[in-house]
């Protein structure tokens, strides 16, 4: 039945063809007789252009030789002297008066400087002027470089039309004594060569090395016929020069516009039979595509390692891929057409019954488009974390709604153990943290005691020490005790900013003040290094809102790297500006030892320093850069170091626009 059906379709198709191709073959036939009349027609107007070209480009360098060989001529009497000024005057006067495409000619000495032209009255303005122009410079030397003749390419002469020159270099003995210059007007020589018989039929045109043209024989009530055009170098003259010619339109064709109404005909004729065709043809392509869409989307579905759910609106299951299969447990036989409520915990149960029943009501489901997290129950019991995106079709009048569901429990545990070490991690920071402030207040109690014994040793409060040697042990103890304190004030103060227990007291402060401040404490550290330390700070400059004991710290920090990393007799600086945004920017310039590029990021850490505890050759713990930094973003503001090695560091605090207090 169905190999019948199919060879009636196929009669009916040849059938229903026939005609069209049996007339769309008549229709073609007669095109191609007048398409060759019109081509017969095409070839001979081409030949003949082809053959006017030629013989006017020939022209036109039959008078450029021509010229070119009475130039040699002058050449030959300047060289035996036999050309004196009026000889030159009368003679080339009267040839250029002969000559309608000259203009002049002229004699330019051996520094190329225009000594003589003729005729003179009309062209005397050049006289004197030198050979500058980029193509007379070129074209000049080059004929006294080779000994030849040289055409230049078009440009606009003083006269202030497009011209070209020749150049005829003139040599006595072997030694170069000028260049005689024929220049020539590219309309003249145009107009020249092209006869009433061919500008009848066709435009000159004269084209430089770009494609534009120069000089033209035209009329510019004439429309120019694309199919008939041709071009050919116009020798001598520069290279790129060229000669075109295009035939004028006639009038109307009777066998173009023949062609023009069978090609109308052919093309409604071929329009009209095929529409119908297109009709049937069309809704078998979209079956087929439909069949090949359907059968792409089956075999993604199956192979994803995703479940793919479908559910018509009443909450049947009508699409279960083996990726549903393998997550669920359960076989695509024994689920399809049961209700999905079977796979997902019961507190879910009532809010996706309740969706279903808005939807059918007109409703719109609330998570299409996006993606939820939610529970699924395995036909085991068990029940697992899923993520689920949701979408939704019409097909014959019915909706349906398709979700993509990937179990996520790997990622749940993934999650659990990583909120898990961070916890871990924080209570451990907290307790270095408490350890670390227990263990400050521990030991300032005690050192307080030895800093104040020693410094009331040291000033013999109560009578003279017996030994000198005594004396100084005190000293230095009373110096360790001292750096001991710092170090624990900052081992203190970095414990609380980790802690975010730092006391933080914000109001408006003077900015040159407190550098003022600053500069005193670190003075009589500065004077013991024999380094010099200054400030550069403008008048009026503006108030800073901000924490003035941490800013204080900030600077100090920077001020005691800037000192204790300075060699004897060098500087640490001060300086606070406006930067172009708005922002307070406070910089610290040394020109200390430098810190290599690698390790910034190191020192900015805490405890970070360069060199080791057994190779560096300052004390520190290495808290004062990561302090200062952490203070600065307390503030909102930013630290930054550029340094080179050998030459000096520059530390860059910014404080932001929003912090700047105008007066």
């Amino acid at each position: 039945m169905r190999t019948k059906v199919k060879e009636v379709w196929r009669s009916f198709e040849l059938t229903w063809f026939l005609p069209p191709i049996i007339t769309a073959s008549f229709v073609a036939v007669i095109a191609i007789v007048f398409w060759q009349m019109h081509s017969y027609d095409l070839d001979s107007h081409r030949a003949h252009l082809s053959r006017t070209l030629e013989n006017t480009a020939e022209t036109i360098r039959r008078n450029l030789d021509a010229d070119r060989e009475y130039l040699l001529l002058l050449a030959e009497d300047v060289a035996r002297g036999a050309l004196n000024a009026e000889t030159f005057q009368t003679r080339v006067s009267q040839y250029v008066a002969d000559h309608p495409g000259l203009i002049n000619v002229t004699w330019a000495d051996a520094e190329f400087v225009i000594r003589r032209t003729a005729p003179f009255a009309p062209n005397k303005q050049v006289i004197g002027l030198k050979l500058t122009l980029p193509e007379p410079e070129r074209a000049s030397k080059l004929s006294r470089d080779t000994g030849r003749p040289v055409y230049t390419k078009p440009f606009v002469v003083i006269q202030g039309q497009p011209a070209f020159e020749v150049y005829v270099p003139v040599f006595r003995g072997g030694m170069f004594m000028g260049t005689f210059g024929g220049i020539y007007s590219a309309s003249d020589v145009l107009r020249n060569a092209v006869s009433p018989s061919v500008s009848a039929d066709y435009e000159a045109v004269i084209m430089d090395d770009t494609g534009t043209p120069i000089a033209e024989v035209s009329d510019p009530e004439r429309k120019i016929d694309d199919l008939v055009i041709a071009t050919r170098p116009l020798a001598p003259v520069g290279q790129g020069t060229a000669l075109r010619l295009a035939h004028y339109k006639g009038n109307v064709n009777w066998r173009v516009m023949s062609l023009l109404l069978v090609s109308i005909g052919l093309a409604i004729g071929l329009g009209v039979s095929m529409w119908a065709h297109r009709q049937v043809t069309e809704r078998k392509r979209s079956e087929e595509a439909l069949r090949q869409s359907e059968e792409r989307f089956r075999l993604v579905a199956q192979s994803t390692g995703d479940a793919i759910i479908a559910i018509d609106d009443e909450g049947r299951i009508v699409s279960w891929n083996r990726g549903a299969e393998r997550m669920f447990g359960c076989p695509e036989g024994e689920v399809i057409g049961k209700p999905l409520t079977g796979f997902m915990p019961e507190e879910f149960r009532k809010d996706y019954e309740a969706s279903l029943k808005r939807l059918r009501g007109g409703g719109k489901a609330r998570h299409a488009g996006r993606t939820v997290e939610l529970r699924g129950r395995r036909t085991d019991g068990g029940e697992f974390p899923l993520e689920l995106s949701l979408g939704w079709w019409t097909a014959g009048g019915e909706t349906f709604y398709s979700g993509v569901v990937r179990d996520i429990t790997e990622r749940k545990r993934a999650e659990a153990a990583l909120l898990k070490a961070k916890e871990a991690a924080e209570v451990a920071n907290r307790a270095k943290t408490e350890f670390l402030a227990n263990m400050s207040h521990e030991l300032r109690t005690p050192l307080n005691s030895v800093i104040g014994f020693s410094e009331m040793m040291t000033l013999e409060a109560f009578g003279p020490l017996a030994n000198d040697t005594y004396l100084e042990y005190t000293r230095d103890i009373n110096d360790a005790g001292n750096h001991l304190l710092e170090i624990i004030n900052d081992i203190l103060d970095f414990s609380r900013i980790e802690a975010g227990e730092i006391d933080f007291t914000e109001d408006e402060l003077d900015v040159a003040k407190t550098i003022e401040s600053c500069l005193r404490i670190i003075s009589e550290r500065a004077m013991k290094a024999r380094v010099t330390v200054s400030s550069d700070v403008p008048d009026d400059f503006p108030l800073l809102y901000g924490d003035e004991t941490r800013v204080k710290q900030i600077l100090l920090n920077l001020l005691s790297n800037g000192v204790k990393f300075t060699r004897p007799e060098g500087r640490t600086v001060v300086e606070a500006r406006r930067d172009p945004h708005g922002a307070i920017v406070l910089r610290v310039r040394d020109t200390g030892v430098g810190i290599p590029a690698k390790d910034i990021p190191r020192v900015l850490e805490s405890f970070g320093q360069v060199a080791d505890a057994m190779t560096r050759d300052h004390p520190g713990t290495g808290l004062g850069l990561s302090m200062a930094k952490s203070l600065t973003e307390l503030h909102g503001g930013t630290l930054s170091i550029d340094s080179e090695v050998g030459v000096g560091t520059t530390v860059t605090v910014r404080f932001p626009p929003e912090r700047v207090l105008e007066h």
